[in-house]
């Protein structure tokens, strides 16, 4: 009887978490990187070109008009 050793590919499923999601300006956010079937890297880009590759980075926000995007 011949055995195979079958390699598949497991992609992680994204998610995150970011807090706190309101406040004023300048505001100190944390992401939580939830994701599932574990990640090897990271890439965050935040819209303000902005880029981290952290698993769960921090973010300073200075404008109040952002908060919407969070």
């Amino acid at each position: 009887m011949s055995q195979y050793l079958k390699n598949e590919i497991v992609k992680p499923v994204a998610a995150f978490s970011a807090s706190p999601t309101s406040g004023k300006a300048p505001l100190n956010v944390a992401f939580t990187d939830k994701s599932t079937r574990v990640p090897t890297k990271w890439k965050w880009s935040f819209g303000d070109g902005t880029i981290s590759r952290e698993q769960n980075p921090e973010l300073s926000i200075h404008r109040n008009e952002i908060k919407d995007q969070i």
